[in-house]
């Protein structure tokens, strides 16, 4: 059983089931673990994430500039 202090012991406030992180090895196929990464799942999430919030505030603000201008057409 590794102590505390080893490299080698279960880091687990690192990654909880591997769920957002994943394990990053060396180009050399040694099977050296460099450490911890996003998965490409975790990323283009997030990136939709994103871009479904701009689209929603860009939408918002389309709608505030319509009711705009329907108040100045009808106040003839």
């Amino acid at each position: 059983m590794p102590t505390p202090e080893s490299s080698f012991a279960p880091q687990d406030n690192i990654a909880l089931e591997n769920e957002v992180y994943t394990q990053v090895f060396d180009a050399d196929n040694d099977r050296k673990m460099l450490g911890y990464g996003f998965q490409k799942k975790t990323l283009l999430e997030e990136a939709e994430s994103q871009f479904r919030m701009e689209v929603s505030e860009r939408e918002a603000c389309l709608i505030v500039e319509a009711e705009e201008r329907f108040m100045k057409l009808t106040e003839i």
